[in-house]
């Protein structure tokens, strides 16, 4: 079964992943800030992150940063803000996250961005 791991502050954004990724037999790990993100990835092996941007403790642009310097061979991040896309796709801290999603978050895209990213990495199988 995927794996994927959904790093946000807000129960409900990751219930509703919850939902749509689940009809897709996707087992959800979920974290509410960048730190335990990084804290559950130490404990368990995912094959996908969803990543919020404004979170307490560590924000999604820390978690990307710690996250990428961290490990050799990093998982697909897929990172979503509130904010304007075009200037954080800009941010440096970014560069090598797989796909920028807006909130609110349209489901439909979602779905069919992690059946994309997820078909493309060859260590998994697809949806």
């Amino acid at each position: 079964m995927l794996k994927v791991l959904v790093i946000d502050d807000k129960k409900l954004i990751i219930d509703m992943i919850e939902r749509a990724l689940g009809a897709h037999q996707i087992q959800i790990l979920a974290a509410n800030n960048g730190l335990a993100g990084l804290e559950l990835l130490n404990q368990q092996d995912v094959d996908l992150i969803i990543c919020d941007h404004l979170m307490p403790i560590m924000n999604g642009l820390k978690f990307v940063e710690n996250y990428y310097a961290g490990v050799e061979s990093p998982k697909p991040v897929i990172f979503m803000t509130t904010q304007d896309i075009k200037s954080v796709s800009q941010l440096h801290e970014l560069k090598q996250v797989d796909d920028i999603l807006a909130k609110p978050l349209d489901l439909d895209s979602l779905e069919s961005r992690v059946k994309n990213i997820l078909s493309l990495n060859s260590t998994v199988k697809v949806l």
